[in-house]
């Protein structure tokens, strides 16, 4: 009987992974640009999520916009995304303040993001080419790692 539950989790679970879906995002940024993640498939994505009050976001930033700034050499977009209850005036002197170089997009606080949930900010996904998330981590994240695990994944890819 323990040999048939076994067997069964492990085709379901095998099931679940070959019908992986592509990441779904349809945001906007200040001025109502409407970005989706499908525009970018055969682009790696990074998109960061960030509030104004969040100090270890801060730090990011100028790591972010360098990592943007390569962007061409590497085929790789850096989409920032404010993920508070705030004005967009109050954003908007932000992104000015920070010289944010990277498209900053508006998604409204709940338990759940668009890609899922976010248990601390800031928080920053991958997204292949191919459009499926690929890496995810709550925490700062720097420039050296973000082309670390770059590297790596288009490795595998």
């Amino acid at each position: 009987m323990n040999l048939f539950v076994l067997l069964f989790t492990l085709l379901f679970a095998l099931s679940s992974v070959a019908e992986a879906k592509p990441a779904q995002l349809s945001l906007a940024d200040i001025k109502g640009k409407e970005y989706l993640l499908s525009d970018f498939r055969g682009k790696w994505v990074v998109i960061n999520y960030w509030a104004t009050w969040c100090s270890p976001c801060l730090k990011e930033i100028p790591e972010l916009n360098e990592l943007h700034k390569k962007r061409k050499e590497n085929n790789v977009l850096v989409l920032g995304v404010n993920f508070e209850d705030a004005p967009e005036s109050r954003v908007q002197a932000f992104i000015e303040k920070y010289n944010i170089s990277y498209p900053v997009l508006l998604e409204e606080v709940g338990a759940l993001s668009q890609l899922g949930p976010i248990e601390g900010l800031p928080k920053t996904f991958i997204v292949s080419p191919s459009g499926e998330i690929v890496y995810r981590k709550v925490g700062i994240i720097t420039l050296t790692l973000l082309e670390e695990v770059l590297k790596k994944l288009k490795k595998e890819q």
